[in-house]
């Protein structure tokens, strides 16, 4: 059973995690191979090797191309063996899906958020999905290894709590300790991180895995990044995505809600996109009655996506901003690439190429900057959330 091979922290079992790990992340892959990648002796990996085929965890999966002589066995984990739950929690919705070990999609249920969704009524829509999925799929809690959760912020990962997210359509969204709710009627492993940290680990892992290092940035509601560096997703000492989002790009600049001046998050976001365009054309807001705390993202992309003047200004003076922001991180972190994603990026015609063209102004001249939208919208950060689980139960 995965589990108990999984939940082995016995310094005896490190070899056949290390193993079974090598043929999760490489498979199919060859014995010689394997060999190669744990550095462990050929009869210690056989034996190893035969040891996860008889528990079923793993199967051999035809032959490779051969290079003389007969051709090697090649060796892939049973992706039913264990299943995983994602949740990604957002202003507008709430999105849960079932995953096999493997990462596949097995299952997946969108939950829209109204007035009327407070965070009570969401985990009980959330507990009763994960019910449903693991019934139908009948998933024991001996092949469930766990629920990762990708959440706006601000949170509180210590103590799995998601604090008080702004411009929520329900009132009651403060200190909502979630992990808590969902260990009591699930008794699993249950880890709450930022929605950005996610997407940018779900990103990587399932598109950009040929590099080593990584930026992701979402603009929408708010400003996020998510950061791979070594190949392993990278935690800021506080763990606050959102601060990203308070980088001052003008220090006469406009007033943000944190009480500074000129914050990127004050330029980039879309309520502060909204505030701006009212401030200047208030009769565009009025007459389609929008409004950040309650309106949809398709009410507001209508309004930036017009064809007036002045909003269209006022949206390009914002990817302006966006590709400063972007710049000064990537030449701070200096990634490898970096993924942009939000309803700007992927809607609005000019919006993505104007922060490109942005950033790479701004970058320094040894940094060769690789721009591209993200590859998966609204389902990198569900992805992700389940591969935190799983990659928890290989940190030594």
């Amino acid at each position: 059973m995965l589990m108990t091979l999984l939940q082995d922290t016995s310094i005896k079992n490190i070899p056949l995690k290390m193993v079974y790990q090598t043929i999760l992340q490489k498979g199919p892959i060859s014995r010689n191979d394997i060999i190669k990648e744990t550095e462990l002796n050929r009869s210690k990996v056989v034996r190893l090797i035969q040891q996860l085929v008889n528990q079923d965890l793993i199967y051999s999966y035809g032959e490779d191309v051969p290079h003389g002589g007969r051709p090697p066995v090649l060796f892939e984990v049973n992706a039913s063996a264990s299943y995983i739950v994602g949740v990604h929690i957002i202003r507008m919705h709430v999105q849960v899906a079932l995953y096999d070990i493997k990462g596949n999609e097995r299952e997946h249920k969108q939950i829209m958020l109204t007035q009327s969704h407070t965070s009570t009524k969401v985990i009980d829509h959330i507990i009763q999905t994960i019910k449903e999925f693991l019934k139908k799929h009948a998933v024991s809690s001996h092949h469930f290894l766990g629920i990762g959760i990708g959440s706006i912020g601000p949170i509180d990962k210590q103590n799995g709590l998601i604090l008080n997210p702004s411009f929520f359509p329900a009132p009651d969204w403060k200190a909502v300790p979630i992990v808590k709710e969902l260990k009591e009627h699930f008794h699993c492993k249950v880890l709450l991180e930022y929605g950005s940290n996610t997407a940018a680990l779900g990103e990587y892992i399932y598109e950009h895995s040929q590099f080593n290092s990584l930026l992701y940035i979402m603009n929408a509601w708010n400003f996020g990044c998510g950061i791979i560096s070594d190949r392993r997703l990278w935690h800021s000492r506080h763990g606050d995505v959102l601060s990203y989002g308070h980088m001052v790009v003008d220090i006469h600049g406009n007033l943000c809600r944190c009480g500074n001046r000129g914050c990127l998050v004050s330029y980039t976001s879309l309520p502060a996109l909204l505030d701006n365009i009212q401030a200047e054309v208030s009769s565009i807001i009025e007459k389609e009655n929008v409004h950040a705390s309650h309106s949809s993202v398709n009410d507001i992309m209508r309004i930036f996506l017009s064809s007036h003047d002045t909003v269209q200004r006022i949206v390009l003076n914002s990817a302006e901003y966006l590709g400063i922001g972007a710049a000064n991180l990537v030449n701070t972190i200096k990634p490898e690439t970096v993924v942009l994603d939000g309803p700007l990026i992927h809607q609005h015609p000019s919006y993505y190429e104007k922060v490109v063209e942005t950033a790479q102004r701004y970058l320094f001249q040894d940094i060769d900057g690789t721009f591209q939208k993200a590859s998966m919208p609204g389902k990198a950060a569900l992805i992700g959330a389940s591969r935190l689980v799983l990659d928890s139960y290989f940190e030594l």
